[in-house]
């Protein structure tokens, strides 16, 4: 049997759990993330089936760039996940409007742009997977999280649009999912920048294997 190519767009945090689950499904995997040493040591452990492509989501150029890399070592992609996202936490009018800009950037074009050529690929061959991450403050705005909240709401938006668009043009093998995680108890707030003045943290996690398990 043919494996699968799954395409995982950042690899950062829990995607490190969806791309061993992948692996032990027996899936060929392209790792893409700007942290190097962090995909090509994952890669390692995966073994001979795992590529890393180091990449900026928001660049089309890289996005290309990641495209070609895949269809040359596979041939085809069936699975293309993007998850790359960044957060800022803090009063709206305390974030530089730099750092807001560039949380768009990654969160929402970073998503058109997987997207873009996952689905040209995918109309070509006739079926594949789309698998766009967006969070809870897809579907809650929160406060102090303003800027993520918009970009993760308008991951959601992007998604559930693409999903008809799909089913309107007839391409029933197509299918683009929307994964909404609660916040995972991962570095991720250690990441985030804060404006806050104060240490930010959530009371209440999931286990990271959750969210991999749902995606």
């Amino acid at each position: 049997m043919t494996k699968r190519l799954s395409i995982l767009s950042d690899i950062i945090f829990f995607f490190k759990e969806v791309a061993r689950q992948l692996a032990m499904d027996g899936a060929n995997l392209v790792l893409a993330a700007r942290s190097t040493g962090l995909i090509e040591a994952l890669a390692c452990e995966l073994g001979p089936n795992a590529i890393a492509v180091t990449m900026d989501v928001s660049r089309e150029a890289d996005v290309a760039w990641l495209f070609e890399e895949a269809l040359t070592s596979f041939e085809k992609i069936d699975v293309w996940i993007n998850n790359a996202g960044v957060g800022v936490i803090g009063p709206f009018t305390s974030i530089p409007l730099e750092d807001l800009t560039r949380m768009v950037e990654v969160n929402v074009k970073g998503t058109v742009n997987g997207s873009h050529f996952a689905l040209r690929h995918f109309k070509e061959i006739g079926s594949g997977t789309l698998i766009n991450i967006g969070s809870v403050a897809s579907d809650v705005s929160f406060p102090y999280f303003t800027g993520y909240s918009a970009s993760k709401h308008a991951v959601l938006g992007f998604s559930s649009a693409l999903n008809e668009e799909m089913k309107l043009e007839g391409y029933h093998d197509i299918h683009v999912c929307s994964v909404l995680p609660w916040a995972t108890d991962t570095p991720w707030f250690e990441y985030a920048g804060n404006y806050s003045g104060k240490v930010v943290d959530m009371k209440s996690m999931n286990d990271p294997r959750q969210a991999a398990k749902v995606i």
